[in-house]
């Protein structure tokens, strides 16, 4: 190897190494939490499906254990407390069909930005959109609070296409690409 092409190989290898963000303790918690919530399979987290049965209850359970409680629906009359917002371009046929573990597209994280006890993280899928959430720490651990979700297959009219699950707070406002705030 010449001493040039090492050279630049050195330099390449140092900008990487200076350049891969470390992530704090918070934003590793956050990272952590929404990869685990990325983990289950739509049958179970989209449809409520365990062991092959329908349980609104425990898919309620589960929620819960992602989302703050005041964003889900009590359960009743059969009426699911998912939210829809994993796969925002995702309908429920490519869902169902696409159900089982591993099969939908991996998510791709950013890194979290952690203030206090407040956070915002962006999800992009290929082919199914992004979804932003922000995120609050309570005594039971981090939970999503609201969430800003992309309209698929993205526009590029200079136009907010995006949408937050619940209106957002000031803060949350804040956060949002300059389009939609």
């Amino acid at each position: 190897m010449s001493a040039t092409l090492y050279a630049a190989w050195l330099l390449l290898v140092l900008t990487n190494a200076a350049c891969a963000a470390v992530l704090t303790p918070e934003q590793k918690e956050v990272s952590a939490f929404v990869q685990k919530m990325y983990s289950y399979s739509a049958d179970t987290f989209e449809f409520g499906e365990f062991g092959g049965n329908y349980l609104l209850k425990k898919q309620c359970m589960l929620m819960q254990e992602f989302f703050l409680e005041s964003l889900l629906d009590k359960p009743q009359n059969n009426k699911s407390c998912n939210l829809g917002i994993r796969y925002p371009g995702a309908g429920s046929e490519e869902l169902r069909y696409n159900s089982k573990p591993g099969q939908m597209p991996k998510p791709n994280l950013s890194t979290p930005k952690v203030e206090g006890d407040k956070a915002t993280i962006s999800v992009s899928t290929k082919d199914y959109g992004k979804v932003q959430f922000f995120l609050t720490k309570t005594d039971k651990g981090w939970r999503i609070e609201n969430a800003l979700y992309d309209e698929w297959p993205p526009i590029n009219d200079g136009k907010c296409r995006s949408e937050f699950l619940r209106p957002p707070s000031a803060w949350q406002k804040k956060e949002a690409p300059l389009l939609c705030q």
